[in-house]
Protein backbone atom coordinates (compact mmCIF):
# COMPACT_ATOMS: atom_id res chain seq x y z
CA UNK A 1 0.00 0.00 0.00
CA UNK A 2 1.46 3.33 -1.09
CA UNK A 3 1.43 6.19 1.37
CA UNK A 4 0.23 9.62 0.23
CA UNK A 5 3.09 12.06 -0.25
CA UNK A 6 3.09 15.04 2.04
CA UNK A 7 3.70 18.53 0.71
CA UNK A 8 7.07 18.50 2.47
CA UNK A 9 8.11 15.31 0.66
CA UNK A 10 7.02 16.69 -2.72
CA UNK A 11 9.03 19.86 -2.04
CA UNK A 12 12.03 17.77 -1.01
CA UNK A 13 11.81 15.73 -4.21
CA UNK A 14 11.75 18.94 -6.26
CA UNK A 15 14.79 20.18 -4.35
CA UNK A 16 16.65 16.92 -4.99
CA UNK A 17 15.78 17.17 -8.68
CA UNK A 18 17.13 20.75 -8.84
CA UNK A 19 20.35 19.68 -7.12
CA UNK A 20 20.77 16.82 -9.59
CA UNK A 21 20.22 19.25 -12.47
CA UNK A 22 22.86 21.54 -11.05
CA UNK A 23 25.27 18.64 -10.64
CA UNK A 24 24.71 17.37 -14.16
CA UNK A 25 25.28 20.91 -15.48
CA UNK A 26 28.59 20.94 -13.64
CA UNK A 27 29.49 17.56 -15.17
CA UNK A 28 28.57 18.78 -18.67
CA UNK A 29 30.60 21.93 -18.14
CA UNK A 30 33.54 19.84 -16.89
CA UNK A 31 33.37 17.70 -20.03
CA UNK A 32 33.70 20.86 -22.11
CA UNK A 33 36.53 22.13 -19.92
CA UNK A 34 39.86 20.61 -20.80
CA UNK A 35 41.70 23.84 -20.03
CA UNK A 36 43.83 24.71 -17.05
CA UNK A 37 42.85 28.40 -17.33
CA UNK A 38 40.19 29.10 -14.68
CA UNK A 39 38.85 32.12 -16.57
CA UNK A 40 38.26 30.12 -19.73
CA UNK A 41 36.72 27.31 -17.70
CA UNK A 42 34.36 29.72 -15.92
CA UNK A 43 33.35 31.25 -19.25
CA UNK A 44 32.57 27.84 -20.80
CA UNK A 45 30.68 26.74 -17.68
CA UNK A 46 28.61 29.93 -17.82
CA UNK A 47 27.89 29.43 -21.54
CA UNK A 48 26.84 25.80 -21.07
CA UNK A 49 24.59 26.75 -18.12
CA UNK A 50 23.04 29.57 -20.16
CA UNK A 51 22.32 27.22 -23.07
CA UNK A 52 20.75 24.62 -20.77
CA UNK A 53 18.67 27.26 -18.96
CA UNK A 54 17.48 28.73 -22.25
CA UNK A 55 16.50 25.29 -23.54
CA UNK A 56 14.63 24.46 -20.34
CA UNK A 57 12.77 27.78 -20.30
CA UNK A 58 11.79 27.19 -23.93
CA UNK A 59 10.11 23.94 -22.99
CA UNK A 60 8.56 25.42 -19.85
CA UNK A 61 7.20 28.60 -21.43
CA UNK A 62 5.97 26.91 -24.59
CA UNK A 63 2.58 28.49 -25.24
CA UNK A 64 0.07 26.99 -27.67
CA UNK A 65 -0.41 29.21 -30.69
CA UNK A 66 -3.81 30.93 -30.81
Amino acid sequence: MQKEKTTRQIGRNAQIKRTKNRRSRKVIADRFCKFSNDEVQAEIEFTVTTIIDATQSLFVSRMPMP
